[in-house]
C-alpha cells in the first residue's frame, strides 16, 4: 500500500464521518419522499397503474464510477417490460441529481405527450440523455446528457421518438445538500407538467 492509502485506513475519523454523513443523506432522502408524497396528494396526481407513489426505496452503493452514491427511487415502477422512476441520486464528489425514467409500456404511454411537450423540457434548463445504449448512467458528461435547450428542436423529436428509453434530468451541486427537499419538490413538479400529470 502507498503511504497515503495507509494514512486513510487508519484514519478512523474519516471513516466515522462519511458513515455520519450517510446518515444526514439517507434522512435527508426519507423526508424528501415524504414531501412528494405530500405534493402527490395535493395535486391528485393519478399514476398509472401499478407505480408505487406509496414507498419507494432509498439504496446505497460505493462504486458508481469509483465513488459512493445515495438513491432515491419515488414514485417507481421497475419492471421488465416497463419502467418508470423519479431517480434523487446523491453521487459523492459530483452532484445531487433527478431523473425522470420511462421505458417499454409506460414509454409508448407517454411518448407522443413528451414530444408534445418537447418546448418544456427546453424551456426549463432540463437535460435530456442522449445516451441511447444504456438507461443506466447518470455522470453529466456530453456523451450521457445534454442541456435539451442546446439541443436544436429536430434532434430533440428525433430523440423523443425513437429512443428505447428516455431521460431528463436536472442536477444541483451537493454544496446545497441541505435543499435537497426544495429542490426535489420543484423538479418532480416540472417533471410531471412534461407529462401532463400536473
Amino acid at each position: 500500500m502507498t503511504e497515503k492509502e495507509l494514512r486513510y485506513l487508519i484514519d478512523q475519523d474519516f471513516l466515522i464521518t462519511k458513515r455520519l454523513i450517510t446518515d444526514k443523506i439517507t434522512k435527508l432522502l426519507s423526508d424528501t419522499r415524504t414531501e412528494i408524497k405530500e405534493i402527490i396528494k395535493q395535486f391528485e396526481i393519478n399514476f398509472p397503474e401499478g407505480i408505487d407513489n406509496k414507498n419507494g426505496k432509498i439504496s446505497k452503493g460505493e462504486n458508481y464510477q469509483n465513488l459512493p452514491y445515495l438513491v432515491l427511487d419515488f414514485p417507481k415502477l421497475f419492471k421488465p417490460d416497463s419502467v418508470f422512476a423519479f431517480r434523487t441520486m446523491v453521487w459523492w464528489g459530483n452532484e445531487i441529481s433527478f431523473t425522470l425514467h420511462l421505458q417499454g409500456k409506460l414509454l409508448v404511454e407517454f411518448r407522443e405527450i413528451l414530444i408534445r411537450n418537447h418546448y418544456l423540457i427546453q424551456a426549463k434548463g432540463i437535460y435530456l440523455c442522449v445516451n441511447p445504449s444504456t438507461p443506466w448512467e447518470y455522470h453529466f458528461g456530453d456523451d450521457n446528457y445534454l442541456l435539451a435547450n442546446e439541443l436544436e428542436t429536430a434532434q430533440l423529436t428525433e430523440i423523443l421518438s425513437y429512443h428505447s428509453f428516455i431521460k431528463i434530468s436536472k442536477k444541483f451541486p451537493l454544496s446545497e445538500i441541505e435543499n435537497i427537499s426544495s429542490f426535489a419538490n420543484s423538479t418532480f413538479l416540472e417533471f410531471m407538467e412534461v407529462l401532463d400529470l400536473k
